[in-house]
């Protein structure tokens, strides 16, 4: 996982980013919050990640499951 994330934010360093989501964070009820909690501090930390939250029960409506 570290060696993707490092991956990213040189692609984003070096303009290379396609503009996809870096991170996708996936959660229910208090775990969601927990999550978004992770996905502010982490993007606190590293501004160009792009890093998105999700209700586990959306995500998976989606992915039509």
């Amino acid at each position: 996982m570290k060696k993707l994330l490092t991956k990213r934010l040189l692609n984003h360093e070096k303009d290379q980013h396609d503009g996809s989501v870096d991170l996708l964070v996936a959660g229910c009820e208090v775990s969601l919050w927990c999550g978004e909690q992770f996905a502010s501090d982490l993007h606190n930390a590293f501004p160009a990640l792009r890093v998105v939250t999700i209700s586990a029960n959306k995500l998976l409506a989606q992915l039509g499951q």
